[in-house]
């Protein structure tokens, strides 16, 4: 088993793309971003960089140039760089972060107008949330230090109410938009609860329905086909009396009984038949919430489990791996596979994203291999060669009904 899924990172880890490609026309789901609530307060702090641009484009131009150069280039420079820091907030956050502050301050030292503090409030919303609320607000805290100190070394006024008010500002912005990411992140929560929860209920529904087909073929050769049997045999012993069997309607009524075993024997073997449980469409569920990259499931026809209880153990596993996957790669791709050899089952969950750190077994990295190892499977996890996460878990089918 341990060389299998060693193989399957060597062989597969290279085509996967391809091969997911490929397959993915089978099952596709292709997910559609949606949108954040934070794009809200996105839009307010363009308006306000608008504002701000304003500001300074009017009372620059009365400033000396600076070796050489306009002033109102210069700030006008340095209010697109802020601009593209901000962008890049998502991506790199502290340098980001770095650079929005050294242009809000150097603004704030080259030009005296009174909307360029108005950009102090956008820095606090960035930090709070990129950082928890202790850190941000010691931050925010430490940012209005160095503002009151240009206040009074090149604005040479008195920096208590302009501080004021711009903390004041600050601060609520920097609750608002802490709040907002909480809510995002407790809606993402409940929502990707809710799928695991309808996959399982999924699984629970077809494991109950095989119960009940497993029943029913068990009170059918139990109940029915004991007393036809025994009419079997009645009318094997009336049959001993040479009147009665000349009869043709105890002759048919010989072969009606057997007839009637043969069909219900077909129909217990039937009712029993059980090919196991299909994940094609719990997997499709769990990938619903996930917003942030396109979720490709591919399943394959022999790919069923026989059991509830593997089928909740990959269920689980793949949403672990969604939720890793969205944790430290950020792709724009995920695959999510399963497929049979033989008697092993073999989930792989693989995605496009670049891991910023080495794979470290968490909490819920130990959990899946402890799931896994309980059923008698093996898990493996690592880095595909374009860098993204890569974890491929495979365990026994199981035994059918």
């Amino acid at each position: 088993m341990r060389e299998g899924c060693r193989k399957s990172f060597l062989h597969e880890g290279a085509l996967s793309l391809r091969t997911f490609q490929r397959n993915d026309e089978r099952v596709p789901t292709s997910l559609i971003k949606r949108p954040d609530s934070l794009d809200t307060l996105k839009i307010a702090a363009y308006v306000t960089w608008v504002g701000v641009l304003l500001g300074v484009w009017r009372s620059s131009g009365e400033l000396p140039a600076l070796a050489g150069i306009p002033a109102r280039a210069v700030t006008v420079a340095l209010l697109l760089v802020f601009l593209g820091a901000f962008f890049a907030t998502a991506r790199v956050r502290s340098t980001a972060l770095a650079l929005m502050l050294v242009s809000e301050f150097s603004l704030l030292v080259l030009d005296r107008s009174d909307t360029i503090p108005v950009l102090l409030i956008v820095i606090a919303a960035v930090i709070a949330v990129q950082h928890r609320p202790v850190v941000a607000s010691a931050l925010i805290v430490a940012i209005n230090v160095a503002f009151a100190v240009v206040l009074i070394v090149r604005w040479h006024r008195s920096p208590w109410l302009m501080l004021a008010i711009n903390a004041g500002f600050q601060f609520f912005a920097a609750y608002a938009a802490h709040a907002v990411r909480r809510a995002d992140e407790s809606a993402d929560e409940l929502r990707q609860v809710n799928a695991h929860l309808v996959a399982t209920r999924l699984v629970l529904a077809e494991s109950a329905r095989d119960g009940e087909r497993l029943r029913l073929s068990r009170e059918l050769h139990d109940v029915s086909g004991h007393k036809l049997t025994a009419l079997k045999l009645n009318l094997a012993v009336l049959a001993k009396s040479q009147e009665v069997a000349e009869h043709r309607e105890f002759q048919a009524a010989r072969s009606l009984v057997d007839e009637l075993l043969h069909d219900i024997r077909g129909v217990v073997a039937q009712l029993r038949h059980h090919d196991g449980i299909d994940l094609r469409e719990a997997f499709t569920r769990l990938a619903e919430p996930m917003p942030f990259a396109q979720v490709h499931v591919q399943v394959d026809e022999d790919a069923r489990v026989d059991d509830a209880e593997r089928a909740a153990a990959l269920i689980r596993l793949a949403q672990e791996g969604l939720t890793n996957a969205a944790k430290h790669a950020s792709p724009k791709n995920v695959w999510l596979r399963l497929t049979r050899e033989q008697d092993l089952l073999q989930l792989v969950v693989e995605d496009d994203g670049r891991l910023a750190d080495p794979v470290r077994p968490g909490h819920g990295l130990t959990g899946m291999h402890e799931r896994v190892v309980g059923l008698g499977g093996e898990l493996q996890f690592g880095v595909t060669p374009a860098g993204g996460m890569r974890i491929c878990a495979r365990l026994p089918r199981g035994h059918a009904a």
